[in-house]
């Protein structure tokens, strides 16, 4: 049982989706590159973000995971502008908890 319900000890087909949201909402479009991506992640600590189109229309999500798969890091001698280590400083950033996020960011620049 997830624990939104769990605390406010109610049944999930009682509880709405606006109950447990957090409110901030994060996305990127279709035309940004991955990098502007990894920057949302970084900055607002979701490992996730819903891909938007030009018209706004959910298209799909992006995960850290796929971005950690596609990097390729001096694979077959070819760089792509995402090394690992912005993959990993990313995942670190997103792993401290809420109140370290600029110790993180400054420790790690």
């Amino acid at each position: 049982m997830p624990i939104s319900a769990a605390v406010q000890n109610r049944n999930l087909s009682n509880i709405a989706v606006e109950d447990v949201i957090t409110g901030d909402f994060f996305a990127c479009r279709t035309e940004d590159d991955v990098r502007q991506a990894l920057d949302i992640m970084l900055h607002n600590k979701v490992r996730r973000l819903p891909v938007l189109d030009e018209d706004e229309l959910l298209i799909g999500m992006l995960s850290l995971n796929d971005i950690a798969r596609k990097v390729e890091d001096g694979k077959n001698g070819k760089r792509t502008e995402v090394a690992y280590r912005d993959v990993i400083k990313t995942y670190k950033s997103i792993c401290e908890p809420r109140g370290k996020t600029s110790q993180a960011l400054t420790a790690s620049a």
